[in-house]
């Protein structure tokens, strides 16, 4: 017979068991739904963008996480309860230790079911472990998942913009040829006749004729000015190579001239102590020989009186000995003298040959240097001939095309200083001093200002711009084209002069409104700025929108 106790114990453990199965049903029948609603979305019956449904499956799968993970939180403690209860069980069965057959197969099939239990409260542990580690990695996934789509999103959106801006730009483009073919289909319906035709077709091959020379023009200025500044860096180059070979040279100089400084006052102080001691020299000769002198004479005394000057002798023959010793030690210094000497001597004569050496490779060197420069000189004198050409060329150009008789160019200007000035200029004031007009009176733009230098376009549509500078003092100039509308002002092409004597000429297409203006204005202060007579600056209406 089963004992109540027994009955509630096993029937605790199995409410436990059907709590974890319900439990675990809810989260199998939730991830279903989830399972679904994304096999939807790969069938393509549910039209939610990528982003969203990548970040509700992120969502969705740490929910299922988390809910296992409180499913093994609920379920340690109610595990704990059923292991320690049946451990207590396990000593009262042993205790009564009935003889019953059916109360052994009940100890049996507790023991094991405790054992399961044990084993399942491990593996539960284990599961939560590791499914916390899940919650974790999911939650770092997601937030890369979200920083990654933010970066996506952004992308998207910048590429968006400037493919809308392209879109923009080829819908003006397409409005403004279609504008360009109705003014043309009008144009032939207003004089479809031969003259008419023939004439517009002549125009139209002069205005193509003198956009290819254009063209080439303005090819040959930027291969000039390319070379210009090829040479211009091959020049400086050179230069702070010859710089740096002169300044070594110079440093080198006034050492070279210490040393030989030095050599001679050497040479001077071994001279002045050779003196003296020639003269120590000549007046010890001079005392041996007198010694000499008066040791014969004392001799001759001594023979006369030998016994009672016996001791003067010998008295005189010591100091001759010391005499002779000194004589000796004299000799020895004066030969140390005349070595040294010579050991002098030679080191000054190796000195002056390197340093006149030195004087030679230099001499050749800054002759050479100075035969590269003559040819630098020339080449650049022969860059800007060409480019006084070039500039010629394009301002003839100009007139040519200001002599068209079209209505597509026949707003037009070409003004220059007139004479060479000397001014100062200021960077935020315009350039008012074009105001002498270029012989072209038949066809002068009446919206140029000459008081104030401000052009003022009279219709919309291409306008082609030249400034032309000539600079007479060494100065780095820059000039600016700006072009203003009702709202703002921007700098449209520029003009550079690097150095005297050198012309800079730029050439800029411009699209204008009606009543936009545009004029010169300085890049920066010049102070007694000199600027040549052949400076200029013009326009002229290519073609009307």
């Amino acid at each position: 017979m089963r004992t109540p106790k027994q009955v509630k114990t096993i029937a605790s453990q199995l409410e436990v068991l059907e709590e974890l199965r319900d439990q675990l049903e809810n989260t199998v029948d939730y991830i279903n739904s989830v399972l679904h609603k994304g096999k939807e979305w790969i069938d393509e019956t549910n039209n939610e963008s990528f982003v969203k449904i990548n970040q509700f499956l992120v969502t969705e799968t740490s929910e299922c996480l988390r809910r296992c993970a409180s499913i093994t939180d609920d379920e340690d403690m109610d595990i704990g309860k059923s292991i320690a209860e049946p451990v207590d069980r396990n000593t009262t069965l042993n205790e009564y230790n009935t003889k019953d057959q059916d109360d052994k197969e009940i100890v049996q099939k507790t023991h094991k079911l405790e054992t399961l239990v044990t084993t399942q409260a491990k593996d539960m542990k284990l599961l939560k472990h590791q499914v916390k580690k899940l919650v974790k990695q999911n939650e770092r996934r997601s937030k890369l998942q979200a920083e990654t789509e933010q970066s996506f999103h952004f992308k998207f959106e910048a590429v968006m913009r400037e493919l809308e801006a392209a879109s923009n730009f080829m819908s003006h483009l397409q409005s403004q040829n279609e504008s360009l073919s109705s003014q043309v289909i009008e144009t032939f319906k207003l004089g479809n006749t031969p003259e008419v035709t023939d004439r517009l077709h002549s125009v139209e091959l002069s205005i193509t004729e003198h956009n290819t020379k254009l063209e080439e023009l303005l090819l040959q200025e930027r291969l000039t000015e390319n070379s210009i500044l090829i040479k211009v860096k091959e020049f400086l180059a050179q230069s702070g190579t010859f710089n740096d070979q002169t300044k070594w040279v110079k440093s080198y100089f006034p050492k070279l001239t210490n040393d030989v400084k030095h050599i001679n006052e050497s040479y001077g102080q071994v001279q002045k102590s050779l003196k003296v001691q020639e003269e120590n020299l000549r007046s010890l000769e001079k005392r041996f020989e007198d010694s000499e002198k008066l040791k014969a004479k004392q001799l001759q005394d001594l023979e006369t009186n030998s016994e009672p000057k016996y001791e003067s002798a010998n008295a005189l023959k010591s100091q001759s000995e010391s005499i002779t010793a000194n004589y000796k030690q004299i000799n020895t210094d004066f030969k140390q003298l005349c070595l040294k000497f010579d050991k002098q001597t030679k080191e000054t004569t190796d000195r002056l040959f390197q340093l006149s050496a030195t004087n030679i490779s230099t001499a050749a060197h800054i002759k050479e240097q100075i035969k590269k420069f003559s040819v630098i000189e020339s080449k650049l004198a022969t860059i800007d001939k060409k480019n006084n050409d070039v500039s010629s060329q394009v301002v003839q150009l100009l007139s040519r095309i200001l002599h068209l008789e079209s209505k597509e160019t026949h707003e037009a200007f070409c003004v220059e200083l007139g004479e060479n000035l000397e001014i100062d200029v200021r960077k935020d004031q315009v350039f008012p001093f074009f105001n002498q007009r270029i012989n072209l009176a038949s066809s002068q733009s009446k919206n140029f200002d000459t008081n104030t230098g401000i052009f003022k376009a009279p219709c919309n549509g291409l306008y082609l711009v030249c400034l032309k500078l000539e600079t007479l003092n060494d100065m780095k100039v820059i000039f600016n084209v700006c072009r203003k509308d009702k709202k703002n002002e921007d700098l449209a092409a520029f003009s550079k002069c690097m150095s005297k004597d050198i012309i800079g000429l730029d050439i800029v297409a411009l699209d204008l409104n009606k009543d936009d203006q545009v004029y010169v204005r300085s890049n920066d202060n010049y102070f007694g700025l000199q600027l040549g007579a052949n400076s200029s600056f013009s326009c002229i209406l290519l073609s009307k929108f």
